[in-house]
C-alpha cells in the first residue's frame, strides 16, 4: 500500500476546512428563503403513520393527512400474538395438541382428568382429528391414543350422544378407502430424486401405520371387523395389477405385500378360497421375481403355513 505525503494531506484538508461561521450563514439563508424549514406556531412532533419516522406537522399537513397521524405522546397498540385473539377453535386445538405431545406411560393416568375438565361435544372434530394423526406418526405409542380415544367414547356414552363419536370414528376409515390410501399417488411412483425417495419411504411407513391404527378400532369394536376383508381384497387386487405391469415387481409391489403381511397378522378367520389361490399362485410365480419382492412372498406365505388360519 503506497504511502500518502503529510504535506499533500495538509494542503487538502486546507482547502476542505469549511469555517463554522460560513456553515451557519447558510444555514440562516436557508431557513429564510424556504417555507419549508420555517416552523409555524401550531406545528407539531408528529409520527408518520406508515414510516413511523418524526415529523412535522402544520395546517397543510393535517389536511392532508387528516385522522391517520398519530401523535407521539399516544401509546401505539403492540402488534403480535400477545394482542391477537384466537377463536375457540385454535386455542382448544392449541391446548390439546400440548396434552398430546406430553402424554406418557407416566402421566397416562390424567387422560381421564383431562377430558373430565376440558371436553366439550362441540369441538370432537378437533380432538379425533388430533388424536388420529397423532396415531399415524407412530404405530409404537398408538395405545396412548386409543386411551384418549377410549375416554371421549366413555364420555359421548354418557351423554347418550356416542353415534357421533363413531361417525367420526368410520369417517376415518371411509376416507381412507375412498381416496385408497393403501396406494402411493403417480408423484411417488415416479420419483425422480432424493426428496421423492424419501416422501415414498414416508408413505410407506404410513401405509402400514393404517392399518395398525383401524386394527386398534376393531379392537375397540368402535368399525366393524368387515373392513380387514374389504381391505384385503382391495391389496391383493392392486398388487394383481402392479405384478401384470411389472411381473419381476418393483417398489409399489413390495409395499403392498409389506401392507398384506400386516394385514393377515390381525384378521381372525379364514382365507377364502380365491384369496388362498391367489397367495399360492404368488408362491408359484416367486422365481422370476427380483430378490425384495420374492422374500415378501416368502414371508407371508411361511405365516400362512403355519397358521391353519390367521390369528392375531
Amino acid at each position: 500500500m503506497g504511502e500518502i505525503d503529510i504535506n499533500v494531506f495538509l494542503e487538502i484538508r486546507e482547502k476542505c476546512n469549511i469555517p463554522l461561521e460560513h456553515i451557519q450563514c447558510k444555514a440562516d439563508t436557508l431557513l429564510k428563503t424556504y417555507a419549508c424549514f420555517q416552523e409555524s406556531n401550531d406545528t407539531h412532533i408528529l409520527v408518520h403513520p406508515n414510516t413511523h419516522t418524526h415529523i412535522r406537522k402544520n395546517a397543510d399537513y393535517e389536511k392532508k393527512w387528516g385522522s391517520k397521524i398519530i401523535k407521539k405522546n399516544i401509546d401505539r397498540p403492540k402488534i403480535g400474538a400477545g394482542n391477537r385473539e384466537i377463536s375457540k377453535d385454535d386455542h382448544i386445538k392449541r391446548d390439546f395438541m400440548s396434552f398430546i405431545n406430553k402424554l406418557s406411560d407416566n402421566n397416562l393416568k390424567n387422560v381421564a382428568t383431562y377430558f373430565e375438565n376440558t371436553f366439550q361435544i362441540d369441538f370432537i372434530d378437533v380432538y379425533i382429528k388430533l388424536l388420529w394423526e397423532a396415531i399415524l406418526r407412530s404405530e409404537e405409542y398408538q395405545y396412548l391414543y386409543v386411551e384418549c380415544l377410549n375416554t371421549i367414547f366413555t364420555i359421548t356414552l354418557n351423554l347418550q350422544k356416542q353415534n357421533i363419536f363413531l361417525e367420526k370414528i368410520y369417517n376415518i376409515w371411509t376416507e381412507y378407502y375412498n381416496n385408497t390410501r393403501w396406494l402411493p399417488s403417480e408423484e411417488l411412483i415416479n420419483e425422480e430424486d432424493y426428496d421423492d425417495f424419501c416422501e415414498f419411504v414416508k408413505w410407506k411407513k404410513t401405509s402400514m401405520t393404517y392399518i395398525h391404527g383401524f386394527s386398534k378400532f376393531i379392537n375397540q369394536e368402535w368399525v366393524s371387523h368387515s373392513i380387514y376383508s374389504i381391505l384385503l381384497n382391495e391389496l391383493l387386487q392392486s398388487l394383481n395389477i402392479y405384478l401384470n405391469k411389472n411381473p419381476q415387481g418393483c417398489k409399489v409391489t413390495d409395499a403392498l405385500l409389506d401392507q398384506i403381511n400386516v394385514l393377515i397378522k390381525y384378521i381372525k378367520i379364514n382365507y377364502n378360497e380365491d384369496i388362498y389361490n391367489f397367495i399360492e399362485d404368488l408362491n408359484k410365480n416367486s422365481s422370476q421375481y427380483r430378490p425384495s419382492t420374492r422374500f415378501k412372498v416368502y414371508d407371508m406365505i411361511e405365516y400362512i403355513h403355519v397358521n391353519s388360519y390367521i390369528n392375531v
